[in-house]
């Protein structure tokens, strides 16, 4: 079931057994949420030696960005953000890159 994969992966990604692939872009999504000024070169060839294209980084990018700025401005605003409720553009993304954990 997609919408309870991605549900694991929001709440814990590390207890699940994903890709190496799929790893080092949790792992950079984290740093761009928590220290984005601490990124490096580095990170973006770790990214490149694990398969993703300079394309899939940007887009890996604008899309965690894009959140965190969501966040953000709702934080300064009062808003409460429907946390329940997934995207369903999010959805089918997981669904046609077929990230699924490794059995």
């Amino acid at each position: 079931d997609t919408t309870s994969f991605a549900a694991q992966v929001a709440v814990d990604w590390r207890s699940l057994d994903l890709p190496e692939k799929e790893q080092a872009m949790l792992v950079y999504v984290e740093k761009i949420t928590l220290t984005a000024t601490s990124i490096t070169k580095d990170d973006l060839d770790g990214l490149r030696s694990v398969g993703w294209t300079d394309r899939e980084i940007l887009d890996i990018a604008l899309v965690s960005a894009y959140y965190c700025f969501r966040c953000r401005m709702a934080d300064s605003l009062g808003v409460e953000l429907d946390d329940g409720r997934v995207d369903p553009q999010l959805l089918e993304e997981i669904g046609r890159r077929h990230i699924t954990a490794i059995r």
